[in-house]
């Protein structure tokens, strides 16, 4: 299935990874009223949480926004992306990075989640994504949060930052 465009003034958010905190992420995202795509590696995790709404490798008590679509297609989810949240782990970002480098809409906003350092390089996520998608704006978005917190309703803190402060206060909006 490819996704169509949304309206010019929609905001269309494709999350990579489907971990704890990507799936709290696009929760918030579609309450928001934002079009959000969510990637998982396999077609079999896509039909299980797709027909489920949930995610019960992470939470026990926590149901998917109707409004979420999830793929396992790179392709489709970075389509019409104007955020993609990289919500996977540290050690798969050059990879994936590489993957989607030619997939991506150059005036995407990238929008690192990962905690941690490149075994390899020493370098912080948000590095790694500038290294490797140099066309692209990059903002991290880092605790301290939890996401079970998160996706119970509680209060939490998270930073959002990057070298751009209208950037950053777009992202904030967004994810607030």
């Amino acid at each position: 299935m490819t996704i169509s465009p949304e309206p010019d003034n929609a905001i269309r958010i494709a999350i990579l990874g489907a971990c704890s905190f990507g799936s709290v992420l696009a929760n918030i995202l579609a309450g928001n009223g934002y079009a959000v795509s969510l990637w998982l590696r396999s077609q079999e995790s896509v039909d299980e949480i797709a027909r489920e709404r949930s995610n019960p490798r992470y939470f026990t008590d926590f149901r998917f926004h109707q409004s979420i679509h999830f793929s396992c297609a790179l392709d489709e989810v970075l389509a019409y992306a104007d955020y993609v949240v990289l919500a996977i782990p540290s050690h798969a970002y050059r990879s994936l990075l590489a993957q989607i480098r030619p997939l991506l809409n150059k005036k995407a906003v990238l929008v690192s989640t990962a905690k941690g350092i490149d075994q390899d390089s020493f370098k912080l996520m948000s590095e790694i994504v500038q290294e490797e998608l140099v066309n692209n704006q990059v903002v991290v978005l880092s605790g301290p949060n939890i996401a079970m917190e998160i996706a119970k309703g509680e209060f939490s803190g998270t930073v959002v930052a990057s070298h751009d402060q209208e950037l950053n206060k777009r992202v904030q909006g967004i994810f607030s």
